[in-house]
């Protein structure tokens, strides 16, 4: 050993020991700030690449710098070097260095070393099993635990382990990296579940932090002290941020089963202050995503609201997603077995591919939720079910199931919505089919309901010892949220719908009216199909106030098919539908002045014109009255600008008519 080192190790014997346990980042004379431990993960970002950062003081004089060697399952990939530079009179002095490493299934490792010259130097420290990949954070209650390992297991799931509740002061000040299968406390079953897809599908290692804790209302979870260990809230945040982590990627909080059998009154207040904890926090956290909770047997009716807030999580707090956990396979009355844990992370994988991963979005990975409920017929005697866009539901079958008995009943999903907040029967449905995003109940007499649930508050009756079912799902088995005194809409309908075509030159127009429709925040969508066509395709939406729409710029002698539907925030219109054919050509038009590009469209100060090549003739604006408002010639010209600031709000003709005194038409919405 030559002397540089021998003096190196002799002064580190003799610093060694003053040094406390929790000092774990101090090597011989040198402390690190910033220093990977053996297992650790880091976050990757959105290159698949995470940056590991080592700096610290190294407390002796005189020395050159500190290196930095980094490994890749065992072989040797890049070097960096951070010269020391020593303030006058003093005897310490800083470093900082950093590699890149990428989010795969390799292992590095990292070796620092300090030299005194270009030929003397001691390893400091050597850490391995380094990985990058993404962080994921589990808090709740008992299914959120799901307690138990895995059947299979990979040193790519990891953890950061915690002081167990029962023993303080055992590994007080430390947080250990370890194996997530096997590790205390448990990632929990669904944490593993979800560990595992992750890197079969997507080769990227993960970290789940499970901060959850059997029977803890959510009163537990907001209890937090700065100088306490071991509250709920401030043990998981000492772990997060022992970690290192500087991406969550997501936080899942499945809770509610303890206040909902107890006292799910002030539920959401206590959630709101939760949140706004986890928002100051938690930055880093790219979503979090409320977990709506099953049904359970405590007689609550608003145990129903607390799934329903629940539910509506998503669309009140910013970065916040939500799925719903009905129609899992149950263990006992109030958990689930390892088949529904399993399923469980299953579906929640499924449901953050698309958000983490970049797999093809598919929104029946979502729980489906309802947007709207509706009466859909004059009668009163059907309502429509209006679930979010892209989903495609399915109605479930009458299923057999056996009582606590073991007696065989019939249970059927017609049964599971109740009107006005009356559980004690279920509201009178004969029917109900599924028509893609939406589910419409035939009902066997009209109905006054003003509000409908689905699913019961609670598992009503001694009958079952857990709640039955069926439930209704997409296609792709994702049981749709639980819904709690949603209103039901009156009913719309468009009446007197109307064509009128009308020929402009050479080309053909086709004005649709119809009869208003009464109601507030009414919205008119229409859409339009050209013959040969399979699909239709949007054509506008607008406010309720006009009744009128020329569609403009048509094709002569083609028969166009137009659907009108009317929305207001709580129904919709029935869709009407019909037909109009153009009249046949009169004139040729040179196709570079029948099609030209206005824009933007709608408008509230310019319009923009772009013809094919040069033209010459006259613009006009006119109103659906036929009023002139602004021309302008053009003169072989192929662009051209109208200053609409002074136009009032609404739907207007602009015209071009060529030297030959042909006409074309389009329309303009000014905003």
């Amino acid at each position: 050993m030559n002397r540089a080192v021998l003096k190196f190790c002799v002064i580190g014997i003799l610093t060694l020991g003053l040094i406390t346990e929790s000092q774990a980042q101090r090597f011989f004379s040198v402390v690190f700030d910033k220093l990977p431990r053996d297992f650790q993960l880091y976050a990757r970002n959105d290159q698949n690449e995470a940056v590991v950062p080592v700096s610290g003081v190294i407390e002796l004089p005189n020395w050159s710098h500190m290196s930095l060697v980094v490994y890749r399952n065992n072989e040797r990939i890049s070097y960096h070097r951070s010269n020391l530079v020593y303030n006058a009179g003093s005897t310490s002095a800083s470093f900082a260095m950093e590699s890149t490493i990428r989010a795969e299934l390799a292992d590095y490792s990292f070796e620092v070393y300090a030299s005194r010259n270009q030929t003397d130097s001691v390893r400091i420290v050597r850490r391995d099993d380094v990985v990058a990949g993404d962080f994921y954070v589990i808090n709740g209650q008992s299914n959120a635990l799901a307690i138990g390992g895995s059947n299979s297991s990979s040193k790519y799931w990891r953890t950061v382990a915690r002081t167990p509740d029962d023993r303080p002061g055992y590994f007080e000040g430390d947080t250990l990296w370890g194996l997530a299968a096997w590790s205390w406390p448990t990632v929990g079953i669904w944490g593993l579940e979800l560990q595992k897809r992750i890197l079969e599908e997507h080769q990227i290692p993960t970290c789940v932090i499970n901060g959850s804790i059997p029977g803890s209302k959510i009163e537990r979870h907001i209890d937090t002290n700065p100088n306490a260990t071991y509250t709920i809230y401030d043990l998981l945040r000492t772990r997060i941020r022992a970690s290192g982590a500087t991406r969550i990627r997501a936080f899942f909080w499945l809770q509610g089963e303890d206040d909902a059998l107890s006292n799910p009154d002030g539920y959401a207040e206590k959630f709101d202050i939760l949140h706004k904890m986890w928002q100051r926090d938690f930055p880093i956290v790219d979503n979090f995503v409320v977990m709506q909770i099953n049904i359970l047997f405590h007689p609550a009716y608003n145990a129903g609201a607390l799934r329903d807030f629940q539910r509506r999580t998503s669309s009140l707090y910013p970065k916040t997603l939500h799925f719903a956990t009905v129609g899992l396979p149950y263990y006992d009355s109030i958990h689930y077995g390892r088949e529904g844990y399993q399923e469980l992370g299953r579906q929640i994988f499924n449901f953050i591919s698309s958000i983490v991963y970049g797999t093809p979005d598919d929104p029946n990975r979502k729980s489906p939720n309802i947007q709207k409920a509706y009466y859909s017929s004059p009668e009163k005697n059907e309502i429509t079910l209006l679930f979010d866009e892209g989903q495609d539901m399915r109605w479930p079958s009458d299923t057999v199931v056996k009582d606590r008995n073991g007696a065989n009943v019939t249970v059927s999903a017609r049964n599971l919505f109740f009107f006005d907040g009356n559980e004690s029967a279920p509201a009178p449905i004969a029917s109900a089919q599924a028509q893609g995003n939406r589910l419409v109940l035939q009902l066997a007499s009209p109905a006054n309901a003003q509000r409908i649930n689905y699913l019961p508050a609670f598992n009503y009756g001694t009958r079952f010892s857990v709640f039955p079912g069926p439930y209704i799902k997409n296609k792709n088995g994702v049981s749709a949220f639980s819904f709690h005194e949603v209103a039901i809409g009156a009913p719309l309908a468009i009446k007197d719908f109307k064509k009128d075509v009308l020929a402009v030159g050479s080309e053909s127009s086709i004005k649709l009216s119809w009869q208003p429709v009464s109601g507030t925040d009414i919205l008119y969508v229409l859409q339009r199909r050209k013959e040969r066509e399979t699909s239709f395709t949007p054509v506008t939406q607008y406010d309720g106030k006009a009744a009128t729409f020329t569609d403009t710029g048509l094709e002569a002698n083609t028969a166009y098919t137009y659907r009108l539907k009317a929305v207001s925030p709580l129904s919709e219109s029935p869709v009407v539908e019909l037909t109009a054919k153009t009249d046949p050509i009169l004139s040729v038009t040179p196709g570079y002045e029948r099609y030209w590009i206005i824009y933007p469209n709608p408008t509230r100060d310019f319009i923009n014109i772009t013809f094919g090549q040069p033209v010459t003739g006259k613009l006009q604006l006119i109103d659906l009255n036929g009023q002139p408002h602004t021309s302008q010639p053009l003169k072989q010209e192929m662009q051209a600008v109208l200053d609409v600031t002074r136009l009032s709000a609404g739907v207007y003709i602009l015209n071009f008519e060529n030297e030959r005194g042909e006409k074309t038409s389009n329309q303009i919405v000014i905003k």
